[in-house]
């Protein structure tokens, strides 16, 4: 009998899988959290540099004509950041926020003050008392985020609130967002890689061990029910090997005791087999034989020859109902008691013991027997 050792589904393929499912849920939640709170802290970045930078831009074009406001917007526009509209905003008549200067225009190019600015709720809501820069993103794009940055110009005595408006789109945010991404990815496979990788060789090293026991599990089918495993192992696969090493040890005691037990009901049976056949060979003997003598006689040695005994003899209580006379006995010895007339007193004596009781009894050791009456041509009587 051969044990099957290929699993079906290995262990270490089983023990890769969970590791790794493992490292996917329980690193994704903290790698996406990360990630997004990178791209919300990125953002805040990039809005407070805008306000900065617009702040800047605000100072150097107070007081001058718009076109050497405009040039000089455009020269502290920084690297990666695409100016694309720059207006000094007022409020008009009916309460609207117009433009009075656009601040893009080139030289030679004319401008449309007075036109109505899309202003947002809350820059409709701040304009008047907007004291630092309000960032707005309007547009998300692959090349980069737009936003409307505002920064209140200074006043001078009663003039009325004026503020610039420039129109940048990032270009840097998309580069940096799409590299994050792509370590934060990038750390995520590693580590489902790395966790089932650990997992393969831990569930390895696992199926090794247990390998060792389906070995011996394969020797003890075959028959060899005195091998044992070596244990020297402290975690559970030693006492996996320890607990099968017990069940073999009691399987072969279990095994050793079945047969012990089949054993004895063979020679349990083979008895009374015998006893079968003597008593079909006595009454045999018993049909043919018309002499009661030698009747008694061959059924003494039935009896005797049968049962493998030491010695059968045959009383019959005489006419006084006192004595037990032998008339039949095996061998030498019960033909030197025939010849001295051997009896025994009924009521002593194993043998008178049982006459007088009409039970039988069964001594181990015959020589202790309180009732015993010993007699000078058995000396090898034990039972």
């Amino acid at each position: 009998m051969n044990v099957p050792l290929r699993a079906r589904r290995p262990l270490a393929l089983r023990f890769a899988l969970r590791f790794a499912g493992a490292a996917f849920l329980l690193a994704g939640l903290p790698i996406i959290t990360g990630y997004l709170y990178f791209l919300r802290a990125e953002s805040r970045s990039v809005q407070t540099a805008l306000g900065e930078f617009v702040q800047v831009a605000a100072a150097s074009v107070s007081g001058e004509d718009s076109k050497i406001q405009g040039a000089s917007v455009q020269t502290i526009a920084a690297p990666g950041r695409d100016l694309q509209a720059a207006y000094i905003l007022s409020r008009g008549a009916g309460g609207n926020i117009i433009v009075s200067s656009d601040l893009s225009l080139t030289v030679g190019q004319t401008s449309d003050p007075g036109q109505v600015f899309p202003a947002s709720r809350a820059l409709k809501l701040q304009f008047d008392g907007l004291k630092s820069p309000l960032v707005e993103q309007v547009a998300s794009a692959a090349e980069g985020d737009v936003y409307w940055v505002y920064a209140p110009l200074a006043r001078t005595g009663n003039s009325p609130r004026t503020v610039l408006a420039i129109q940048i789109q990032d270009l840097v945010s998309p580069r940096s967002r799409q590299t994050a991404g792509l370590l934060a990815l990038a750390f995520w496979v590693f580590l489902v890689l790395a966790l089932g990788l650990l997992g393969w060789f831990s569930g390895r090293q696992v199926s090794s061990r247990l390998k060792i026991v389906l070995l011996g599990a394969d020797r003890v089918a075959s028959g060899d029910m005195n091998y044992r495993l070596t244990v020297d192992s402290p975690d559970e696969t030693g006492v996996l090997g320890r607990a099968f090493n017990a069940m073999v040890a009691r399987v072969y005691e279990r095994e050793t005791e079945a047969k012990q037990n089949l054993n004895l009901r063979n020679r349990q049976l083979q008895r009374l087999a015998g006893f079968q056949q003597a008593a079909a060979e006595i009454a045999q003997a018993a049909a043919s034989q018309l002499d009661s003598e030698k009747l008694m006689q061959e059924v003494v040695d039935l009896v005797q020859q049968r049962f493998d005994l030491y010695y059968a003899g045959l009383f019959l209580v005489d006419e006084t109902q006192d004595w037990a006379v032998l008339k039949a006995g095996t061998g030498a010895a019960g033909e030197a008691m025939l010849a001295r007339g051997h009896r025994l007193p009924v009521g002593g004596g194993m043998i008178g013991w049982s006459i007088a009781n009409a039970q039988g009894r069964v001594a181990q050791d015959a020589g202790r027997d309180a009732v015993r009456l010993a007699t000078a041509e058995l000396p090898e009587t034990r039972a």
